[in-house]
């Protein structure tokens, strides 16, 4: 009996990522987030990397496999299959995707270089993907420490979209540039936004210290 419900879950985990595919990525994440809730990273290799189904179900199947390829820390796994995925992808929204998600896995393994080079051709069929461009931000200024050349990425993701995580990369990057007022209101701004976030205070009292503000920053310090 523990078998059947473990390959429904399968069947039922697989017919909703086809349908989260054409939705949206967000949609693409939770239900990998659920899968990933549900089984180990392990577990999931093993009961979604055999033979795949035919047809979006088995595109499915591969987005599947390959996030739990990236939590069990095979990325050179998860890579080759993605980037199978992405020479037989449908249309420019699917390559994107693909092409983003390839991204996030070399930034997870730590392998800046190859991210960037995949969010930069992600770009080119999506140059709307407001996490697209906040990521090659971030990783040209944290891992590259070049904040000059991730300013005009990070600058277009708050314009696409303006909330906590984008101010706060264009906030710190700021603070690389030495650009403290600045900084701080970017950083006030997305602190403003979500309380919750707490990153975000670190970053604001670190520029209120660096520019010499040092009551100011021990009490955002405090607060976060």
């Amino acid at each position: 009996a523990k078998a059947d419900h473990k390959t429904k879950a399968v069947e039922q985990f697989r017919q909703a990522m086809a349908l989260a595919l054409a939705d949206t990525s967000e949609a693409t994440r939770v239900v990998a987030d659920e899968v990933m809730a549900t089984f180990t990273a392990d577990e999931a290799i093993g009961v979604f990397a055999g033979v795949p189904p035919e047809g979006p179900v088995g595109r499915a199947n591969e987005r599947i496999v390959i996030r739990a390829y990236t939590a069990a820390k095979r990325y050179d796994d998860a890579a080759a299959r993605l980037d199978a995925l992405v020479q037989t992808a449908v249309d420019a929204r699917e390559r994107a995707d693909l092409l983003q998600e390839l991204g996030d896995v070399y930034q997870v393994a730590d392998r800046a270089d190859q991210a960037i080079r995949a969010y930069e051709e992600a770009r080119k069929y999506d140059a709307d993907n407001w996490i697209t461009q906040n990521n090659i931000a971030y990783l040209l200024s944290d891992k590259r420490g070049d904040n000059q050349a991730a300013l005009p990425y990070a600058r277009r993701a708050v314009a696409l979209k303006d909330n906590a995580f984008t101010l706060d990369t264009l906030g710190w990057i700021y603070v690389g540039l030495e650009q403290y007022p600045l900084a701080i209101a970017e950083l006030s701004r997305a602190i403003r936004l979500d309380p919750d976030y707490a990153l975000s205070y670190y970053h604001l009292g670190e520029a209120y210290r660096r520019n010499a503000q040092f009551s100011e920053a021990a009490d955002v310090l405090k607060n976060g």
